[in-house]
Order: structure tokens, then sequence, then C-alpha cells
């Protein structure tokens, strides 16, 4: 199956037929080539959301310089044309590839940790016949793997497009909610704006609601940071000011329990039933967690 991209320029417009890989076809074509499927689904983003290549490199995370460069490459040499260059030497890409998968487990066990934490995670998951892995290797490779695009049907969310999104949360009607890039990826395929804002209004809430720790962490631990700041700011419409002294915390200390929440909350959307390019549920008709 294919989809049809419809390239969007000043000087012309051109059709592209790019593959609609499963997860596992991708990671069959490319392997640990985090810069290959990154831009495959830059690629995706274009034909699933119908965005301009200025939003699609925005959300990707690339300039729409390089966008344009990889339309140019996929359509000289298809899906080979996104890969990256191969390095010299076996034992340095199986090396690379053992890093990334180490790295990429330390995410998943700890998915709100810092990089330094990842990095000795890592290290430990690669001793004692894995390679040697750096502080500032593992800081590159975590990078690459953060800026690569989980597939197509559960698309990242990124904090870029999140925070904009949430200021409006607030409001109501949430017409300038359904406007923002965010509802668009999420819920391509309704028309109104009004109802991308309803949908993606009532995700905001259930996933910010998902932020609470269990009942039996004490009210007064920090476990309950995250919520309470997300919740005070974008739900209630408290200031950060009022916020912080009702935590009785610095402002370094809350900059990172939001941040933690910010993620935890960016990691949550895309699992909400009908939070996806390809879905045709509701928000309202359930929830389902992966």
């Amino acid at each position: 199956m294919t989809t049809q991209i419809q390239r969007h320029s000043r000087r012309r417009a051109e059709q592209l037929a790019l593959p609609q890989l499963t997860p596992a076809e991708l990671e069959a074509v490319f392997g640990t080539d985090v810069v290959a499927k990154r831009r495959y689904h830059a690629l995706a983003l274009l034909a699933q959301t119908g965005s301009t290549q200025r939003e699609a490199a925005h959300i990707s995370g690339l300039s729409t310089r390089t966008l344009r460069k990889v339309l140019r490459a996929f359509q000289v040499q298809g899906l080979a044309g996104l890969r990256s260059p191969r390095r010299a030497g076996h034992r340095c890409s199986t090396h690379h590839a053992e890093r990334a998968e180490a790295l990429h487990q330390a995410q998943q066990l700890h998915p709100d940790a810092g990089g330094d934490r990842l990095w000795r995670a890592a290290q430990a998951l690669l001793l004692p016949a894995g390679p040697p892995l750096s502080r500032r290797t593992a800081y590159r490779i975590l990078a690459q793997l953060r800026a690569a695009e989980p597939p197509s049907t559960a698309p990242m969310v990124s904090l870029a497009l999140l925070r904009p999104a949430l200021r409006l949360l607030i409001l109501d009607p949430p017409l300038d909610l359904g406007h923002t890039l965010l509802a668009q990826l999420l819920f391509p395929k309704l028309p109104r704006a009004q109802a991308r804002g309803l949908q993606l209004r009532q995700a905001l809430h259930i996933v910010i609601a998902r932020l609470q720790p269990p009942n039996t962490v004490p009210p007064t631990d920090h476990r309950w940071w995250p919520y309470r700041i997300c919740e005070g700011e974008y739900i209630q419409g408290q200031s950060r000011a009022a916020l912080q002294q009702a935590l009785a915390v610095s402002e370094s200390t809350y900059s990172r329990a939001k941040r933690a929440g910010l993620r935890r909350i960016a990691a949550l959307l895309p699992t909400l039933r009908g939070c996806n390019p390809g879905s045709n549920a509701t928000i309202s008709e359930g929830v389902s967690y992966g």
C-alpha cells in the first residue's frame, strides 16, 4: 500500500509514492538507523496531517531546507535515499548499535530520568562484555533516539507542540485549542477546529489526571509535584509564583518537576485511543494505554 504525498512549494507541486511501512517493516528496512527513521516519519507526517513543509519540518525537528533535501533524495533513490551514509568498519557500526540498544532499554526502564542517569544505566547494561560508553557518546546517541519519530500510528508529541496547546487549555470554547498544530496532528480527520479542540481538551484532562501518583504516596511527597504544577497552571489557571510558594520549592526544583510532568503528558497523549492520525475513534469512546 502506498500513500500519496502532496508536496507544496512556492514553485511547484509534485506527488511522491511513500510505502506505508509497519513498525516491523520499518525496523527491517532501516535497522538501528534512527536518522533514516526520523526522515521517513517526516515524510509520512506530510501525508497523514496534510501539513505544510514548514509545519512538518518543525514537528520532526528538521529545518525546512533539510526536509526539502530529504524529499529530493527520496524522489531519486526511494527509501535508500533516506539512509545515513555508511560508516567505515563493521566493528564501529556494531558497537554503535549495541550502545543505542542499551540506551533505548535504559529509557524504557527510567522514562523520566535525565541524561546522566540514563548513561550510567546503559553502562551497567553493557557490562561486562559490551563496548565502552563515554558520557559524550551517550548524550549524542540519546539526542538521536529522542529525535527519531515513533511509528506513525502513535505520533511523537514534542514539547514544542505541547506547550502552546496547554496554555490554551483553560479557554472555553476550545476553538483556539483546535487550531493548534497538536490538535491537527492528533485529530486530522476532524474538519472543524472546535471539534478538534473538544477532543484535545478532554485528552489533556485525562493525561494530566494520570500524573497523580498512587494514593499510598503521602500528599507532601515530591512525586505529587508534576501533577500539582500541571493541574494548577493549565487547568486551574494558577500562576507559577503562587504554585511555587504553595509547594515551598525553589525555582529550579519547580522547573524540573514541571518538565517531568510535561514529558509524561507528551508520552501518554498518543496512547489514548483516538489520538492518532489513523484512528476513527473519539476520546469519549474510551481510553487505551499501551
